[in-house]
C-alpha cells in the first residue's frame, strides 16, 4: 500500500511540474476568469545561421550565400536585449542579458515573467548597447524600432570587443492557456562576411596584399546612420535570405581590405584551399551595386605590382547576415584591348581606362571603330601574344530603351570569323547617349582544362553637344588589365 501511495505522489509531482512551465503568476479575482492572469514564459534566442548553404564557382553564380554555422564565438551573441511590445505600442516587458555565459553564444535562454495573454511585437537585439537602442521603459511607449536607422561600422569591423550587432522582429501570441505560438526567437547579423579562396596557376608564388570591392556601403561618419536597425525581412526560422535595408542617402564607394603581412598563394595550387591556408575573410556593410558598376567588382593587388580583376555579373547585392565565399583563380594571363578609330580628322573619341572598365566617348556621328582583344602573360617580358578562343560580347545595360539603336548605325558586334568587335556611331547633333555597358570575354587557349576565362567591361557613350579636337597618339590606344 505504501508503495502505491509513493507512486501516486510521484505522478502528482510530475503533473504539477508540467503545468508549472507556463502557469499563471497571479490569478484573477474571479476563479473562472482568465482576465489579468500573467504567465512565465521561456524562449530560445539564437543568431540566424544564414541563407541555405551553396558552393561558389570561379565566377559568382546567383543563389544563396554560405551559412555562418561554423562561426566563431566573436561572430555570435555576447549580450542581448528582448523587448515585448503590446498592440498599443506600450512596452510590456524588457529582458536583458549583459554578458552571455560560455557556451550560450549560439543559443541562450530567455525567461519572461508577468506576461498576459495576447499578441506582442517582440524585438530582439544582440551586441547593441542601451544607449544605441534608446530609452526603453516598461509601461511607457516603445521607441520606434521599425523606422529607426543605425550606424554600423561593418567594413573591417573588429568584432572581438563588442561583437556583431544583431536585430529582428517577430510576432508572439500567448493563448489563454499561457502557451505561446512560438518559442524560438532569432537575431540577424547586421553586416556581411566575405571569404576569398585562392588557387594559383601563374607559374610563380603570388602574395595578395590588398582586396578591393566596388560599391560597398561606407562606414558612417560621426553622427550619421547607414543602415536600418531591423532587417528588411523579419526572420521566423533558422534560414531566411535578406535584402539590403540601407538608410536613406547611405554613402558608398570602393572598399579596400589590407591583408596583414600579405597572403602568399603558392604556385600550382589547383584546388580552392581545402585546408584554409589560402583564404582570407573580412566583414563589410550590407551593400547594393549600381552606383559605380552594375555589379560588384573585386580587385586584387599583389606583391609584383599587378592587379587582377574579377567581375561577377550576377552579384549585385550584399545583404546583412550573408556570408559570401568567392573562389578566385590567379592566372598568368592578362587581357589587352586595342581600340582602332576611323574618325574625321580632329574628331577623335575620348578614352579613359580605370583598369576595370574601358570608357569610350564619341563626339562625331559616322565614326567607325574596332575593339581588338589580345592575351599576354605577366611573366613574359616580351609581351608575346597567347592564342584564345570563345570571344564573347554581351550587352549588360543601357540607360534607356533602344539606346543602342539610337547611338549606332552599326551596333557593336563580333565580326564573323575574326576576333574583333566592329561598330559605327550614329546619333543626333546636340544629344548625349549612354553609357551603354558591354562585357567582353575570351577563353585562354593554353591546352589545359583549367584555362581561365578573362573578362573586361566596355562602356560606350556619345556626346554630340560639341565638337573638339583631341590629342591622339596614333591610330589606336592600348588598354591593359
Amino acid at each position: 500500500m505504501r508503495k502505491h501511495i509513493m507512486k501516486y505522489m510521484a505522478c502528482l509531482v510530475m503533473l504539477l511540474l508540467t503545468f508549472a512551465a507556463c502557469s499563471p503568476d497571479s490569478d484573477a479575482s474571479d476563479p473562472g476568469s482568465t482576465t489579468n492572469k500573467t504567465y512565465t514564459l521561456h524562449f530560445n534566442l539564437s543568431p540566424v545561421s544564414g541563407s541555405s548553404a551553396s558552393s561558389r564557382a570561379e565566377t559568382y553564380t546567383a543563389g544563396s550565400p554560405n551559412t555562418w554555422e561554423d562561426g566563431s564565438r566573436e561572430e555570435n551573441m555576447k549580450s542581448w536585449t528582448v523587448v515585448f511590445v503590446k498592440s498599443d505600442r506600450t512596452v510590456a516587458k524588457v529582458v536583458k542579458q549583459p554578458s552571455v555565459a560560455e557556451g550560450k553564444d549560439k543559443e541562450d535562454d530567455v525567461t519572461v515573467t508577468g506576461l498576459e495573454a495576447g499578441t506582442y511585437s517582440v524585438y530582439s537585439f544582440a551586441n547593441i548597447s542601451d544607449a544605441e537602442l534608446g530609452t526603453i521603459t516598461e509601461g511607457s511607449p516603445s521607441p520606434d524600432f521599425d523606422s529607426k536607422s543605425f550606424a554600423v561600422n561593418g567594413n573591417d569591423m573588429d568584432i572581438k570587443a563588442k561583437g556583431i550587432p544583431m536585430s529582428n522582429k517577430q510576432e508572439v501570441t500567448i493563448g489563454s492557456d499561457g502557451k505561446p505560438n512560438i518559442t524560438d526567437l532569432y537575431v540577424v547579423r547586421m553586416l556581411s562576411k566575405i571569404t576569398l579562396k585562392f588557387r594559383n596557376m601563374t607559374g610563380g608564388d603570388i602574395t595578395v596584399n590588398k582586396v578591393s570591392i566596388s560599391d560597398i556601403t561606407s562606414n558612417p561618419a560621426t553622427g550619421t546612420k547607414n543602415i536600418k536597425l531591423l532587417p528588411k525581412t523579419f526572420v521566423s526560422s533558422a534560414n531566411v535570405a535578406q535584402m539590403p535595408n540601407l538608410a536613406e542617402n547611405a554613402a558608398s564607394g570602393e572598399f579596400t581590405h589590407t591583408i596583414s603581412r600579405g597572403l602568399t598563394v603558392a604556385n600550382n595550387t589547383t584546388d580552392y584551399d581545402t585546408d584554409n591556408s589560402r583564404s582570407v575573410s573580412f566583414y563589410v556593410n550590407e551593400s547594393q551595386a549600381g552606383k559605380a558598376y552594375p555589379y560588384f567588382v573585386v580587385t586584387l593587388e599583389t606583391n609584383v605590382g599587378l592587379q587582377r580583376y574579377f567581375m561577377y555579373t550576377e552579384w549585385y547585392q550584399i545583404a546583412r547576415n550573408d556570408h559570401h565565399v568567392l573562389k578566385l583563380a590567379l592566372s598568368d594571363y592578362k587581357l589587352r584591348l586595342k581600340v582602332e578609330d576611323f574618325s574625321a580628322i580632329g574628331m577623335y573619341p575620348s578614352l579613359k581606362d580605370d583598369g576595370k572598365q574601358l570608357n569610350l566617348t564619341f563626339h562625331y556621328p559616322g565614326e567607325e571603330f574596332h575593339i581588338i582583344p589580345s592575351v599576354t602573360k605577366y611573366s613574359d617580358p616580351t609581351g608575346a601574344e597567347v592564342s584564345f578562343t570563345d570571344l564573347k560580347w554581351t550587352k549588360l545595360s543601357e540607360p534607356v530603351t533602344d539606346a543602342e539603336t539610337k547611338a549606332f548605325s552599326t551596333i557593336p558586334k563580333i565580326v564573323t570569323g575574326e576576333n574583333r568587335i566592329e561598330a559605327e556611331t550614329l546619333g543626333e547633333l546636340g544629344k548625349k547617349i549612354g553609357p551603354i555597358v558591354y562585357q567582353l570575354s575570351v577563353k585562354v587557349d593554353d591546352g589545359t582544362t583549367t584555362a581561365p576565362t578573362l573578362v573586361y567591361r566596355v562602356a560606350i557613350s556619345q556626346d554630340l553637344t560639341w565638337y573638339s579636337a583631341r590629342r591622339h597618339n596614333g591610330a589606336f590606344w592600348i588598354c591593359k588589365q
